[in-house]
């Protein structure tokens, strides 16, 4: 579920959920309503997710705010060859980093 330093503030994380539909590789969240990122390339669709969620958040919250995903492509690559796991985290970047 997303975090949230306050009222009013964009989530400090955001839960995503990797699903293989197909020959699409899709992202949805739980805590992003409408969030959907879907490609037939496993890396174009998890580069995207930065972006979708910073624009997602600012849409939903009416706050601007950068994200990263946790983990990394290749870990996270290797962990859904490996064990099948299919959960990741875009995590709020601290501003003075971002900027």
């Amino acid at each position: 579920m997303a975090r949230s330093s306050g009222t009013g503030s964009a989530p400090d994380n955001v839960t995503l959920y990797y699903l293989p539909l197909g020959s699409l590789e899709t992202f949805i969240s739980p805590d992003l309503r409408g969030l959907n990122v879907a490609d037939t390339d496993l890396r174009q669709a998890f580069e995207r997710l930065s972006d979708v969620v910073s624009d997602l958040v600012e849409a939903t919250y009416g706050i601007a705010a950068k994200y990263r995903i946790e983990p990394g492509f290749d870990e996270f690559r290797r962990s859904i060859a490996k064990e099948g796991e299919t959960e990741l985290h875009a995590v709020k970047v601290n501003e003075r980093l971002a900027a």
